[in-house]
């Protein structure tokens, strides 16, 4: 069958931003049979979650989370609806594109479908490759992003494996060599390039359309409110061409030791008033023990500052004074093998149990410990070493593509089960009840009240806050406002500026590396580096979801919101 037939609209059904996640299985066939999109595209990968994926060949969700998504989507597929998933396995390596083939193949056996067509595109790139574009003259590799550092020889080899980010070429040369395709998996993408190449492909030209309806749905319905999973698009005609500079990023990472973690709690309120000069009889009684090459962190939860991980915390004016009345403790230990990663852990951890302190009243220990083993083993740990723009002759030559046959023995007028798939269970709560619904893309309501801002405070005049990664090496930041007029306000209060930004996370202003106003978008964004890079040793935040707090108790001066 072909798919390339000229149309005057193009849909796209999108049933979860990252394939392994779940989604509504019901209202994944009620799209399918009642707004019949002439695609399915799904994203599996993000460097947002870490190394691990790149570094230790692990994937995002375990095969089983995997099997159930792909089951309605592989059903789909045997309908005649075409499927194209991208970033196969969370990093998109090569053998990430071959566990997802395997996994419909067996799926096409057990429900009996008929043979499918899957072009599998591999986004492996040689280190030799790298290699060759780094000593070339002119050098073809440069840093992707103001906190990336100069890519060197011993980090190209340091790196397990290295792929490269494709953009919609691949699965455009894909879709044209084999037009009868029944699904296209993907190796690492860039996530809007898939749906830019079936608009491309379908003879939707304009590209400017295409990727920002591609990077819109690329998340599913998070750009909903509320927040949701599915999304549908419907693309119509225009026409725009534009021939870029062909480059293709490259991501990498690579093996730092071995790590093992504790945790725990303190409840006595004169440990907890003089925490810190625990902390540093703890590292001085390590120190004194593990006598070899180590790392130790100590995250205290429930204080100031816990999950800060951009510049150096200073003191909050605003704190009481008062000692909350618990606090969690993680220990994070790293060292060149499992077994003295563990040793570091276990006597930071006996040094928080039983560590003296001025004022001692409860001599039979500090630290209330939840789990056993007291110690946990976490194996090797990982950091990004490569996040790099490499100058490329070809957007194609790099991405591989080879035809795979699913076999089956079944008509594609045979019935399927659309019963089996992720589901519909919602966890939200009402009354302190787990409550399931057919119908998860609402929240429920309860009686418990949200946290209220000051009418001063920006929590309370923007609609959207929030922090994520910009890749391993950065992150931003994005306030959104629902009214022209206090997008105005705000932006006229000057409290949104590069230098305020910098001040705020106590950063350099070098380290700032967009603060921009977006009139379209009602919108402020912001970039920042990271001080370490996402995943690796000591992370307290690996997704930087949490660091938009500060800009929440953000003030803007009174005249400017009494209106």
């Amino acid at each position: 069958m072909s798919y390339d037939a000229p149309r005057d609209e193009l849909r796209i059904f999108t049933p979860i931003g990252n394939v392994g996640y779940g989604y509504s299985t019901e209202i994944f066939w009620s799209t399918i049979d009642n707004l019949k999109p002439h695609a399915i595209i799904c994203d599996s990968g993000s460097t947002d979650s870490g190394p691990q994926k790149l570094a230790l060949g692990s994937s995002t969700v375990p095969r089983e989370s995997y099997e159930c998504d792909l089951e309605p989507m592989v059903a789909a597929a045997h309908l005649g609806t075409p499927v194209i998933i991208a970033s196969a396995g969370g990093d998109g390596a090569d053998a990430h594109v071959d566990d997802f083939v395997g996994i419909v193949d067996d799926i096409v056996a057990a429900r009996g479908y008929r043979s499918l067509k899957i072009i599998k595109i591999y986004a492996e790139i040689p280190k030799e490759s790298v290699h060759q574009a780094l000593e070339s003259a002119p050098v073809r590799i440069a840093p992707c992003g103001g906190g990336v550092p100069s890519l060197t020889r011993s980090e190209i080899e340091a790196s397990s494996r290295i792929v490269a980010q494709m953009g919609m070429q691949p699965f455009l040369e894909a879709m044209y060599k084999h037009p009868d395709f029944d699904m296209i998996i993907a190796g690492r993408a860039y996530d809007p390039a898939p749906y830019a190449a079936l608009c491309y492909y379908h003879g939707f030209k304009d590209l400017g359309m295409a990727y920002h309806m591609g990077k819109i749905m690329e998340c599913g319905a998070q750009c909903a409110t509320p927040k949701s999973r599915e999304a549908f698009a419907t693309i119509r005609k225009d026409s725009f061409d534009i021939m870029p500079k062909w480059t293709i990023k490259l991501e990498g990472a690579k093996v730092e030791g071995h790590h093992s973690m504790f945790v725990g709690g303190c409840a006595d309120p004169i440990l907890i008033s003089q925490m810190e000069e625990l902390l540093v009889r703890v590292r001085l009684y390590v120190a004194s023990k593990c006598t070899f090459e180590h790392n130790l962190k100590l995250t205290v939860y429930g204080r100031e500052g816990a999950l800060n991980m951009l510049g150096t915390e200073k003191k909050d004016p605003s704190a009481t004074g008062f000692p909350p009345a618990t606090v969690g403790i993680l220990g994070q230990a790293r060292a060149s093998t499992q077994k003295e990663a563990n040793m570091v852990a276990a006597m930071a951890r006996i040094a928080c149990v039983h560590g003296p302190y001025k004022g001692q009243k409860a001599t039979s220990g500090n630290f209330a410990m939840p789990t056993a083993p007291l110690e946990i083993p976490l194996g090797l740990i990982s950091s990004f070493n490569i996040y790099h723009l490499m100058t490329v002759d070809s957007p194609t030559k790099h991405f591989p593509f080879h035809l795979h046959v699913s076999k089956g023995h079944g008509n594609r007028d045979d019935e399927v089960d659309k019963t089996v798939g992720p589901g519909a269970v919602d966890v939200s709560t009402e009354g302190g009840k787990v409550r399931t619904s057919a119908d998860p893309t609402r929240p429920s309501t309860s009686s418990s009240e949200a946290f209220t801002f000051t009418p001063d405070q920006l929590g309370a005049l923007a609609s959207i806050i929030r922090a994520k990664n910009s890749g391993p090496f950065e992150v931003t930041f994005d306030i959104i406002f629902s009214e022209q007029s206090v997008y105005d306000r705000v932006k006229s209060s000057n409290v949104l500026t590069r230098s305020k930004i910098a001040a705020l996370y106590n950063l350099k202003e070098a380290d700032v590396v967009t603060a921009m106003w977006w009139q379209q978008a009602l919108a402020f964004k912001a970039t920042v580096v990271r001080s370490a890079v996402s995943g690796g040793w000591g992370e307290v935040d690996m997704h930087s979801s949490t660091q938009h707090v500060k800009l929440m108790h953000l003030k803007v001066p009174s005249k400017l919101v009494n209106y």
